[in-house]
């Protein structure tokens, strides 16, 4: 028996075996069972010794297309060494391995000696070779006798077969590895040999060539080379249906392909209905179920939970969430899940399934793990996504004094920009939770991300986010739930530009806080009706909201939120031509954000100082306010503040005549605004940067500017920027000698202005009216309208508005003086 257990026996006697079980005081019945283990491993061990290797590469597929990168780096090397090629199930791995050697050997390269295995590392129903196997069928390729080769153990082998083949020009595929300990006795030590590897998983310390799913252009080159480009061509939109139905992925496609080759009478679009009829994991789903299976049990239960995750990625946090695992846990599934390539991780530390494989993932989920475990992972995950947001938004706006409830959370990051940057990245991921409905996760998320969302102008998603808390506490019939929710709704409707239903929204917010005594809201409720009115340029009732809302705001100790009334009450001084009072209520405003540290009123109370200089005219002290502004609004990630004060950079800028540096902060603010669909901020940029295109004679690009920023003014109800699209166009149309049109749009932008009591806008539409009224000779209209302008100058106690001067004002009465 001792013979049995030397160094490289490896026939296993189960008799043997037997006879110990039974010596260690094993039943018979135990015995029985044992035999047929020994029976079972047996069978495999011979599975697994079963190894062909071919010595010439198998014939190179017709229908290979694209991969031009991966292609170079895998035929480019000046020697030879190894190249691992990863890639998930069907990604094309073994076809794009072949179309490498086929390459080399065109080029005269490796053409001595080629061996070819497969390694059978993710063969559904078959073992994985065994590498001495491997090497046994190498060695006898190379001469060595049989007999020879059985004498000697793996690491006889490996020696053997590495000596034989060193100084060789040699190349070797091995297909399908499973893992380090398989391939590791099968590689070369020689430069002169190329070793490419194909597999699922990476292998630490190899060159390794990624391959991902085919882009775009090449999946629709592979259905041109499969189906005829004609084909493809007649139907082009079903075709790019047909390849991301595929999800792109060259073994689905390849499948799809060749079925719809077999069916050459359907029409492509025939093919999507039934694409689209059946599971898209169908056709590859026995592949992916090889890689699942090699597995560990408690790693296949994270790959299935993984799939209930709802939003596009995700990291070892969120994955020990939903498994209840510890974190350093869930951080090496996540890599292990990757290294097999059944996750992706193409950002660090954030990982995420391809299609097919989620929707495989999530069918193993739905078959194995019970609807009440599903749900417990997702209650799981929404807990963990909760108090790390709340402690990112603590700490992110520690003078946010929104009204809603205070609840104690342990610190999550010891730094502003840190917790700001995981609410923006994670955001998506926290939205994508509200369609299951957890119980209080969506009355909690609004409360918690409302002040957030504001400043970061996601006014979309702070809309869908807080009507759907307010129908859930109107559901439970919660009214303090229901108030905050409406004052929150409503802001973000207002910040949409759809003032109608906000002041509605907002006067069923103050209804309920007066009935329930919540004075606090009551004056979140009042300030937000004096900032629609605010909006829409309406400012004496913005003055009585506000007013309204300073005495509940000082009642009751809310000191930010008094803040930002002082700043409101302010800018509407500021518009109707009170510049005086303006500039005390801003100053004032200031002082007390900077005493606090409350960085998005010091912006506002910035931009309103910047606002002010601006309309005196003071344009360097303007610029010098507005970079204070850009500052301090970048600092704090207060996207809507950095608005503002790029559009007021722009402004100064083009006032100052820099119109490049104008051209580029309209456009960066354009950007912004458009990707946070703040419709009201991008009309207002579209009409400065028609001002800007007007004054460098663009004047068919201005004209579609304010054309575009009128509609979108018109339809959110901003007379403000109505007039200044009107004064544009009115401009534009003197310029390009149409003075009827001209004196059109500035009586219909004077009405506007009067009708606003905004007299600074005034001065400028009689000035565009006058010049107009010149242009058509007559001469006592403009007169009459510039003098007008003047008076109100006069009154206003400045000599400027805008691009009109008092000093040109006077120049042209002169003129008409001397002609008349």
């Amino acid at each position: 028996m001792h013979g049995y257990f030397k160094p490289g026996h490896r026939r296993l006697d189960a008799e043997l075996v037997v006879d110990i079980v039974r010596a260690l005081g094993v039943d018979q019945t135990g015995a029985v069972e044992w035999r047929h283990a020994c029976a079972v491993i047996a069978g495999r061990m011979s599975a697994a010794s079963i190894v062909e290797v071919a010595t010439r590469l198998p014939l190179d597929s017709p229908d290979f297309v694209g991969r031009d990168i991966e292609l170079s780096r895998l035929t480019t090397a000046a020697a030879g060494g190894y190249r691992v090629i990863t890639g998930m199930p069907g990604a094309g791995k073994t076809q794009l391995a072949l179309r490498a050697g086929h390459v080399l050997l065109r080029q005269g390269r490796y053409t001595a000696l080629q061996l070819v295995v497969d390694l059978r590392g993710y063969t559904t129903g078959a073992q994985p070779a065994d590498p001495a196997a491997v090497l046994d069928a190498f060695l006898r390729v190379l001469g060595v006798p049989g007999a020879q080769v059985q004498r000697l153990d793996l690491a006889g082998r490996a020696k053997a077969f590495r000596r034989l083949i060193a100084g060789k020009d040699a190349l070797l595929l091995l297909d399908n590895a499973l893992d380090e300990e398989q391939i590791a006795p099968l590689l070369p030590e020689n430069e002169s040999c190329l070793t490419l590897i194909t597999s699922r998983r990476r292998f630490r310390g190899l060159p390794t060539v990624p391959l991902h799913v085919f882009t775009r252009t090449e999946a629709m080159q592979h259905l041109e080379r499969v189906l005829g480009r004609s084909r493809v061509h007649a139907e082009p939109a079903a075709a790019t249906d047909i390849a991301e139905l595929c999800g792109r992925l060259p073994l689905d496609l390849a499948l799809t392909a060749a079925h719809l080759r077999r069916k050459a009478n359907w029409s492509l679009a025939d093919h999507v209905a039934r694409l689209r009829s059946f599971e898209r994991d169908e056709g590859v789903r026995p592949a992916f179920t090889a890689s699942k299976d090699n597995l560990p049990a408690a790693l296949q239960r994270i790959f299935r939970l993984l799939s209930l995750h709802p939003g596009a990625d995700f990291t070892s946090a969120d994955a020990a969430a939903l498994a209840d695992i510890d974190a350093d846990v869930a951080a090496d599934a996540l890599n292990e899940l990757s290294l097999e390539h059944l996750l992706e991780c193409r950002t660090p530390g954030r990982y995420h399934f391809h299609d097919l494989f989620r929707i495989y993932a999530a069918r193993l989920t739905r078959d194995e793990d019970s609807e009440t475990e599903r749900r417990e992972s997702l209650t799981r995950l929404a807990g963990h996504y909760l108090r790390v947001a709340r402690s990112a938004t603590a700490l992110s706006y520690p003078h946010d004094d929104t009204d809603r409830p205070r609840l104690p959370v342990p610190p999550a990051f010891d730094d502003p920009t840190k917790a700001r940057t995981w609410l923006n990245t994670e955001l998506p991921n926290l939205l994508a939770l509200l369609p299951h409905d957890l119980p209080g996760y969506a009355q909690a998320l609004s409360t918690t991300l409302n002040h957030h969302l504001h400043t970061q102008s996601r006014n979309t998603e702070a809309a869908n986010l807080h009507s759907r808390a307010l129908e859930l506490a109107v559901e439970a019939g919660d009214p303090q739930g229901e108030i905050h929710a409406l004052n929150a709704y409503a802001t973000a409707v207002g910040q949409l530009g759809h003032y109608d239903e906000a002041f509605s929204l907002f006067a069923r917010a103050i209804d309920g806080a007066r009935t329930g005594k919540h004075h606090s809201a009551e004056a979140s409720g009042w300030y937000g009706v004096g900032e629609i009115h605010r909006a829409q340029s309406a400012y004496a009732k913005a003055e009585a909201g506000y007013e309204k809302a300073l005495t509940l705001a000082r009642d009751t100790g809310r000191r930010p939120l008094e803040v930002s009334i002082l700043i409101g009450l302010a800018d509407s001084h500021l518009m109707q031509g009170h510049h005086d009072k303006a500039e005390t209520g801003f100053t004032d405003a200031l002082k007390h954000a900077a005493d606090r540290g409350h960085s998005a009123a010091t912006v506002e109370a910035w931009y309103g100082l910047g606002l002010l200089s601006q309309l005196r005219g003071e344009f360097e002290t303007a610029r010098e306010r507005y970079r204070q502004v850009v500052d301090i609004a970048g600092k704090a990630g207060h996207t809507a503040g950095q608005l503002k004060g790029l559009r007021g950079l722009g402004h100064s800028h083009l006032m100052l005549g820099h119109h490049e540096h104008a051209a580029e902060h309209y456009e960066h603010a354009l950007s912004l605004a458009r990707a946070t669909d703040n419709q009201a901020a991008e009309a207002s940029l579209l009409s400065h940067l028609g001002g800007l295109q007007r004054r460098q004679a663009q004047y068919r690009k201005a004209e579609v500017s304010y054309q575009q920023a009128m509609a979108i003014a018109q339809a959110v109800g901003d007379r403000n920027i109505h007039f200044e699209a009107l004064y544009g166009l009115g401009r534009t149309a003197h310029s390009t000698g149409d003075p009827h049109q001209a004196a059109l749009h500035h009586r219909t932008a004077l009405n506007i202005a009067r009708e606003l009591h905004q007299p600074t806008d005034e001065v400028r539409a009689l000035d565009g009216l006058a010049h107009a009224h010149h242009a058509l000779d007559h001469p006592e209209l403009a007169r009459q309208h510039w003098t007008q302008a003047l008076q109100h100058l006069d009154h206003l106690d400045c000599t400027a508005a805008e691009e009109v001067t008092a000093s040109t004002i006077r120049d042209n009465l002169r003129r008409i003086s001397a002609n008349s």
